[in-house]
């Protein structure tokens, strides 16, 4: 009788052993050292007790998470659409990132282990990480607040990108400020206040700071080159921003051709101001247009970027074009804009260009040669005839090589004196004309071309040899012709190559 007995404990004790399997509070998620009501707290097994822990901090982690996502819902809709897929991804990478610290913190409340099977709970007191959490959202909000004060005063000192880059580093403390604030205010009676940190205001500032820029053309359109080579002026561009428009040092801008393919990249200087030297390729007419390169700028913004661009266009020609200045002033020495402007046109249209530095000079006075006074249909009318004797020379020797006469006529009911202006107006110079002056001049003009381009190389070399690229660049461009035309190519191609690998 007590043999039996004793079979009969062995077999209760043996089934007590294959039937216990996990723990209690492995399956209540509940511990006298832990409950759900003042701890976060995660369970988890495997075949090893770190498998286990692992496990654990794994289903803490998915709380937490879970508990983010259902309270920051609002804040992601806040964005707007075109937004929403940027913030989401920040957002999700802050969170991941918070919650692998967080259940750093977790310590192990108990662990077990029956046939092979490892048990383990983990638990995050509330108390004390709603008391540290809250420190992390004071700390964060104060750097974001200092972000954007710093960034502000970027703004002031033209150091525009700079401060876009600085102010969208908030983006991310945005996010992860609000992953935490989701989190606190899932466990705590008291929310924490996050309306005065808004991501989509910061979205809505860069916006409006990118709305701000300018991109201007200084000089260097509608020119005239021979083909394959530089034109003779560069294409000036400057940056600035807001109504005050400061000047943006730094930026790099980029050069596209008329195929849209991508050539030079530079930086404007502290003026904000840069200059791309275009080679005239192509027939007959050529274009180029110069943008902001955004490379810096986070992807979301390039579309607030696209439309910023100034195009460019040129003329060219197979023959070397020839470089003019013009000055025409009245009898006192004062310059007459209007005439000035007539002779450009008429210089221009024959394939030359107007330049200040130029060595020929086109010059002369346009004084008046006959006034009257004449009855009109409104009573008594001024009439005025001027006279301009043009004159092309050379401006090295002051020689003249050439010459015409041109009359204009005025018309006005008040006076004399502005009949005599209206005359200015009046001019005309015939294409013809201006043709003629310029073939007679043909030979000298050719010898003076050859000199000057000459005298232009060995500047520009010697501004190379010293390693001042941007005047040597000024002074080979003007190398148009004879023996050093090549070596002044290969120079400017050598200046390029060096500029482009300096914006890289």
């Amino acid at each position: 009788m007590a043999y039996k007995s004793l079979i009969a404990v062995i077999f209760f004790l043996l089934v007590g052993c294959v039937v216990a399997g996990p723990p209690v509070w492995f399956t209540t998620n509940e511990h006298d050292w832990a409950d759900p009501m003042t701890h976060i707290i995660g369970v988890g097994t495997g075949s090893s007790y770190d498998a286990a822990q692992e496990k654990a901090g794994a289903d803490i982690a998915g709380q937490i998470e879970i508990k983010i996502e259902a309270e920051s819902q609002t804040f992601i809709e806040s964005y707007i659409v075109d937004d929403r897929e940027h913030i989401v991804e920040t957002f999700r990478s802050a969170t991941k990132s918070f919650t692998s610290v967080s259940i750093r913190g977790a310590q192990v409340v108990d662990k077990a282990e029956n046939g092979g099977d490892h048990y383990v709970m983990l638990a995050i007191s509330k108390d004390d990480f709603l008391r540290d959490l809250r420190g992390e959202l004071d700390q964060k909000r104060s750097v974001i607040q200092k972000i954007r004060d710093d960034s502000k005063e970027m703004l002031g000192d033209g150091k525009v990108f700079d401060a876009l880059e600085l102010l969208m580093t908030t983006d991310e403390l945005v996010a992860g400020l609000i992953a935490r604030a989701s989190l606190y205010n899932a466990f705590s009676p008291v929310p924490y206040g996050v309306e005065a940190i808004s991501g989509p205001a910061i979205l809505s500032e860069v916006r409006k700071v990118l709305g701000k820029i300018k991109l201007e053309k200084i000089s260097g359109d509608k020119q005239l080159g021979k083909n394959g080579s530089l034109l003779a002026e560069p294409l000036v561009v400057r940056v600035c921003y807001g109504k005050n428009e400061i000047v943006m040092p730094d930026v790099r801008l980029r050069l596209k051709d008329e195929d849209r393919k991508t050539g030079e990249r530079l930086y404007t200087d502290k003026n904000g101001s840069t200059e791309f030297w275009v080679e005239a390729l192509g027939d007959k007419k050529g274009k180029a247009s110069i943008s902001l390169d955004p490379r810096k700028i986070p992807p979301v913004f390039k579309r607030d970027l696209s439309d910023l661009e100034v195009a460019f266009k040129f003329d060219i020609s197979e023959s070397t074009p020839l470089s003019f200045t013009i000055n025409i002033t009245d009898e006192k020495g004062e310059r007459i804009e209007e005439a000035e402007s007539t002779i450009a046109k008429s210089v221009t249209k024959l394939g030359h260009y107007i330049n200040e530095d130029a060595p020929f000079l086109l010059t002369g006075k346009m004084v008046p040669i006959e006034a009257n006074e004449i009855d009109g249909f409104d009573g008594k009318m001024y009439q005025a005839k001027t006279e301009l004797d043009l004159f092309l020379k050379v401006k090295a020797s002051n020689e003249s090589v050439g010459s015409i006469s041109v009359s204009a006529n005025g018309l006005d009911k008040r006076s004399e004196k502005k009949a005599i202006r209206k005359s200015y107006k009046k001019l005309k110079i015939g294409k013809k004309q201006m043709a003629k002056l310029l073939a007679d001049a043909g030979e000298k003009l050719d010898q003076v071309n050859a000199k000057t381009s000459k005298e232009e190389y060995k500047k520009g070399k010697a501004y190379y040899d010293k390693g001042k690229y941007r005047e040597a660049m000024r002074h080979l461009s003007k190398v148009t012709t004879g023996n050093d035309l090549k070596t002044a190519k290969d120079l400017i191609k050598k200046i390029r190559e060096s500029q482009s690998h300096l914006a890289e």
